[in-house]
């Protein structure tokens, strides 16, 4: 779904607002999962995690 978007015509204007320049890969929101459902999270709870290189872009 973001691909499609991203890879669309309004993407670039989309990535340009993040100071990474690009959207987060599926790698990088993978190993934030991964963190997320590891023993060290527990104080984690409740918590909005972004994942979004600084953007704080919104759907």
């Amino acid at each position: 779904m973001a691909s499609a978007y991203l890879n669309g015509p309004g993407g670039d204007a989309v990535k340009a607002q993040s100071p990474m320049g690009r959207a987060a890969s599926p790698a990088e929101i993978a190993r934030v999962v991964v963190f997320l459902a590891s023993p060290g999270s527990e104080s984690a709870t409740g918590s909005i995690v972004d994942v979004n290189g600084a953007s704080y872009l919104r759907s």
